[in-house]
């Protein structure tokens, strides 16, 4: 992948994020996204996650949870 792909994709990714006002954010997927974990990994104040690998910690050390449909719906399988 091209490292202009990369940072036309950061650039949406922290647009987006600046448009729901969701300035330390939480990423959390349903399943791998390569996509968005690259464009993700190198804004400051975002991480990742996937739905099997959630933790308070990460919850809490973020002001915003920003959540894949699908990752809505394994969150619902699991601990619905």
């Amino acid at each position: 992948m091209s490292s202009s792909l990369v940072r036309l994709r950061q650039r949406l990714l922290r647009r987006f994020l600046e448009d729901i006002k969701a300035n330390k954010a939480l990423i959390i997927l349903g399943e791998k996204e390569e996509n968005v974990i690259l464009s993700a990994r190198n804004l400051e104040s975002v991480g990742t996650t996937l739905t099997n690998s959630i933790s308070v910690y990460d919850i809490l050390n973020h002001d915003s949870l920003v959540i894949t449909k699908d990752a809505v719906s394994k969150i619902e399988e699991v601990y619905a």
